[in-house]
Order: C-alpha cells, then sequence, then structure tokens
C-alpha cells in the first residue's frame, strides 16, 4: 500500500483561517494595552467584519443579503452563540493567561464538532478522525485577519470538507498562536509546547495522507 500526502483546496482554506485566527492574540493584547476592554475589542471586531462582508457581498452577490424568516433562528444562533459568546470569553482569556494556554484549551472544539457531527449530519467517525483527534485535543487589521479572511476561508473550506475533518485541521490555531506568543511577547516555549505543535502537525498531515492500494 502506497501513501501519498496530498491536500486539496478545501484543506488549505481551512488551515489558512486556522492561521489568521492564531495571530488573533496579538492586536487583542495591543488593544487590551491601550485601555480597551474584551466588549469593546469584539465590538470593534465584528463590527468592522460585518462592514466588511456587507462590502464584500454588495460587489459579489447581493442576494446573499437575502434571509428566509425560517433561518433567523439559525443566524440568531450562529451570530450571538457562536460569535459573540465566543469572542467575548476567548478575548477575556486572552488577557489573563498566555496566549497558547487560551488556544489549547479553547481546541477541545473538536470533540464536540465531531460528536455533533456525526449526530445531527451523520458523518462517519473513521479510525482516521479517532486517531488525529487526540494529537489535537492535547496540544481592528484586526477584522480583517481575525474575522473576515479565516471565517471566509473556512467557510469556503466546509463546502468540500467535512465539519469534523475541519474542526481538527483548523487546530493550527493554537500552534500558531503559541509562535506568534514566543516570537512577538517573549512568552516561554516549553518542551510541552513543541510536543503540542508536533502533535497538531502530526494529525493535520494524518488527515491529509492519501492510501493508494497496489495495482493487481
Amino acid at each position: 500500500m502506497k501513501s501519498e500526502l496530498k491536500m486539496g483546496k478545501g484543506e488549505a482554506l481551512i488551515i489558512l483561517a486556522g492561521i489568521f485566527w492564531g495571530s488573533m492574540g496579538i492586536f487583542v493584547r495591543r488593544l487590551a494595552g491601550y485601555g480597551f476592554s474584551s466588549i469593546q475589542i469584539v465590538a470593534i471586531r465584528v463590527t468592522l467584519a460585518a462592514a466588511g462582508f456587507c462590502g464584500i457581498l454588495l460587489i459579489t452577490d447581493r442576494r446573499g443579503f437575502r434571509i428566509s424568516l425560517r433561518d433567523i433562528p439559525l443566524f440568531l444562533g450562529l451570530g450571538i452563540g457562536s460569535v459573540l459568546m465566543f469572542t467575548v470569553c476567548y478575548f477575556t482569556a486572552i488577557s489573563r493567561m498566555s496566549l497558547s494556554a487560551a488556544a489549547i484549551l479553547l481546541y477541545t472544539s473538536p470533540i464536540w464538532i465531531m460528536l455533533m457531527s456525526a449526530v445531527f449530519f451523520r458523518e462517519r467517525m473513521n479510525g482516521m478522525k479517532l486517531a488525529a483527534l487526540p494529537l489535537a485535543f492535547l496540544c481592528v487589521l484586526t477584522a480583517l485577519i481575525t474575522a473576515v479572511i479565516p471565517f471566509l476561508s473556512y467557510t469556503r473550506g466546509l463546502e468540500t470538507v467535512e465539519a469534523g475533518r475541519a474542526g481538527i485541521l483548523a487546530t493550527v490555531e493554537p500552534m500558531v498562536a503559541t509562535v506568534m506568543g514566543a516570537a512577538v511577547f517573549s512568552e516561554p516555549l516549553s518542551v510541552l509546547s513543541l510536543i503540542g505543535i508536533a502533535m497538531i502537525f502530526s494529525s493535520v498531515v494524518m488527515l491529509n495522507v492519501k492510501r493508494h492500494e497496489p495495482e493487481t
């Protein structure tokens, strides 16, 4: 059996989103240093991001402004639960602990993404996902870099990548946050941090290895 490392466009976009999300702590720390609270930083981020998305839709597809009444609860759940509450909690954590610790704690999320995807979307829990999951678990500019680009990349990536797989690929974020913390804020890069980075990298590689059966 021959193995080949091959990454598609969808996987690349998910990883790109994770890289940009991983840089979030730099902007949050800088703005907090200027006296902005976590709530104020969130307001700046989501307001400018909304303006950016509106501009993109005006240019590319104005039909995107049309929302079905039955979809309003989904948009409210996504906006309030997934974006607003997540951002407030994460930005507050960044201001109280190291970037690597905050990002790593955040990434218990692949477990819940994979479980909910299996329950609600009937996605298969194959061996490769289960093997990569523990590795991932163990490890405004602000509006553009930490919201517009990564959300666009992640959303486009989901068009061709399963939600469970995407959740694991996006765990490049804590790897980037750890490196950023060490490079920009001189946070210590411990042996455990390096092990976590290696685990995340390994999980991404595992999910992108294509196996080919030998020809008979």
